[in-house]
């Protein structure tokens, strides 16, 4: 029997799929605007690409010129917009790197710390452009010494 409710035959009777089409429209519509989210984040950044206070450098010991491992630098902004303090580290060659979300006029007070030495502090006001190393030795401290 046609159509009867028995039937295992689809009902071919209504056109489409309606709520199929409502699902599609609504995921097309989130994967626009998500689509539009990226590009303007990337877009952003791309604009931006200037405008980020770069601080790159060596460390050394400055008795034996030797490049030392894990010396704590930390960034504290004293002009700009409003970083939070940044730490990081020197890797084996005695080098590191800090990025900041400033504008490359900024002010930045460096302070690097290792066991065994004295503590460094230097500020840069402004800081140096980008790309260029800056290049800091560390004297061992007097009990380090005895």
């Amino acid at each position: 029997m046609r159509g009867s409710p028995s039937s295992n035959a689809p009902d071919r009777s209504r056109k489409g799929y309606p709520v199929a089409a409502g699902v599609f429209r609504a995921a097309a519509k989130v994967l626009g605007v998500a689509v539009l989210f990226v590009a303007g984040w990337a877009l952003t950044i791309w604009a931006a690409g200037d405008r980020f206070l770069e601080v790159s450098g060596v460390v050394t010991d400055c008795a034996m010129s030797e490049p030392i491992s894990g010396v704590s630098v930390r960034a504290d902004l004293l002009r700009g917009i409003g970083e939070e303090p940044l730490v990081v580290r020197t890797d084996n060659d005695g080098r590191f790197g800090l990025l900041l979300n400033e504008p490359p006029d900024s002010a930045v007070r460096l302070t690097l710390t290792h066991p065994g030495y004295q503590p460094v502090t230097k500020v840069l006001d402004p800081a140096p452009p980008h790309g260029e190393l800056i290049r800091w030795c560390l004297e061992a401290s007097q009990a380090a010494a005895n």
